[in-house]
């Protein structure tokens, strides 16, 4: 039995590929990530339950969600990311948990904009 090329396009997708133009996380990405990042990434920390989904890079920035730029971080490490200057670099097996002081960029500015937003 030979099955239609829009049923192949649909049933072979590969969801690392799939970007989607909204900040919220469709069905398909969630699943993927759950799959992927079954605890958080951090190394070292079990955490399982209440995770969060963290856009590696902001998404104010990229505008953008695929899978390569999300991950599941527990509330604490969420909280260092967003607000303390943390990051995290890597990929499944090989995260990095990266403190403030060992960053790449000057975030001064970044964190004038969070504390601003904090206050209001």
């Amino acid at each position: 039995m030979e099955m239609s090329p829009v049923k192949n396009a649909v049933t072979s997708v590969d969801v690392a590929g799939v970007a989607h133009a909204g900040r919220t996380i469709p069905a398909h990405l969630r699943s993927a990530l759950e799959v992927r990042d079954p605890k958080c990434i951090v190394p070292r920390c079990g955490v399982r339950r209440g995770l969060q989904i963290d856009h590696r890079d902001t998404y104010g920035r990229t505008q953008v969600t695929v899978l390569d730029e999300l991950a599941r971080l527990c509330r604490w490490h969420h909280h260092q990311k967003t607000f303390l200057g943390y990051t995290y670099r890597g990929g499944p097996g090989t995260w990095q948990w990266i403190p403030p002081e060992n960053r790449d960029e000057d975030l001064s500015a970044l964190r004038r904009v969070i504390t601003s937003v904090r206050r209001c």
